[in-house]
């Protein structure tokens, strides 16, 4: 399994065909109490997720990963500055990934982001 960076990558570069090549078609992710299916994702959020990456240095400060056959679980502490939409961004956050393995390879089922 690679490493579940959760695309940040292709994110930064604008690559939405990657970033959504690793996403699950039952994807659901939480952020700031919502709840948003794949399509809503790839129709909204995307794009000013490939912004910000583009944007915004993150480094991730802690990580783990625990893989079983039938998924795997990665969660992540990471930190967040430079400056989006004009506005200085200085945030610390958490990430948890779950992975489902498939014929085409590991595909990200959930996502849940908590930052502050």
């Amino acid at each position: 399994m690679h490493s579940p960076t959760w695309g940040r990558d292709a994110l930064a570069a604008g690559d939405s065909t990657a970033a959504l090549s690793q996403l699950h078609p039952d994807l659901v992710i939480y952020e700031a109490g919502h709840a948003e299916s794949l399509a809503e994702y790839r129709a909204g959020h995307l794009a000013a997720d490939m912004e910000f990456a583009a944007a915004v240095e993150t480094t991730v400060l802690e990580q783990g990963v625990i893989v079983r056959p039938d998924m795997a679980l990665w969660v992540s502490e990471s930190e967040s500055k430079g400056e989006f939409r004009g506005q200085a961004i200085d945030s610390h956050g958490t990430e948890t990934i779950v992975l489902l393995p498939t014929d085409a390879g590991w595909k990200i089922l959930h996502v849940h982001w908590s930052s502050r």
